[in-house]
């Protein structure tokens, strides 16, 4: 006598919303410490830390980042980790959680490594070009246009080893590679959630 024995799965949608939730969510993050980079004045900042010249006067001015003191402290923070590449970060987590949204079976750790290797490498050409905001940088007090990061990696690492011209090619063909793994070809990838989705609603159709 044959048996048929039929391996009951979750549905695809029961499987994927905890990725689904974590991505919405971290587009909300992002889009909120946008609104307090946009905001951010650093003549505000009272912490000795972020704004060594503000003093009592910071401590006392009104705080008019569009999130509050908290806001102008974590604009404050990355400001200084990641400088002028704050905001390109932000972006880029965006790109990545709507990834998680939109493909939420789709491998992600390779694509979240290129993403925090695109800000380490973005930071460091930063920090090595001598041509833009310079002026922003003294302004906020930071240790380079590319933050703290950039100043480490690009700065005190490589650009004593072969020089600020090669370090700036390095780091700008590392960047363009990191971005290849980054932004990958999701042609198949977006047909296979396709057939995916549409076995479901066949499936769903039939009972």
């Amino acid at each position: 006598m044959e048996y048929e024995i039929e391996h009951q799965l979750p549905r695809r949608e029961s499987r994927t919303w905890p990725t689904r939730v974590t991505g919405v969510s971290l587009v909300v993050v992002a889009l909120c410490l946008i609104v307090s980079l946009l905001t951010y004045k650093h003549g505000e900042m009272g912490w000795d830390f972020l704004n060594p010249t503000g003093g009592t006067a910071a401590e006392m001015a009104p705080c008019t980042n569009a999130l509050g003191i908290v806001g102008l402290y974590l604009a404050g923070l990355l400001n200084w980790m990641f400088g002028a590449a704050s905001l390109y970060f932000l972006a880029l987590l965006i790109i990545f959680s709507g990834g998680l949204v939109i493909f939420p079976r789709r491998p992600y750790v390779l694509q979240m490594v290129a993403m925090f290797l695109l800000v380490i490498f973005a930071s460091a050409i930063l920090a090595l070009q001598p041509w833009f905001l310079s002026s922003w940088q003294r302004a906020h007090s930071l240790y380079s246009v590319g933050g703290l990061l950039g100043y480490l990696d690009g700065t005190c690492v490589v650009e004593p080893l072969i020089g600020t011209r090669w370090a700036l090619v390095t780091f700008l063909l590392l960047h363009a590679t990191a971005w290849i793994y980054f932004a990958r070809f999701t042609f198949i990838q977006f047909w296979r959630e396709v057939w995916y989705d549409s076995c479901d609603l066949w499936q769903r159709w039939r009972e």
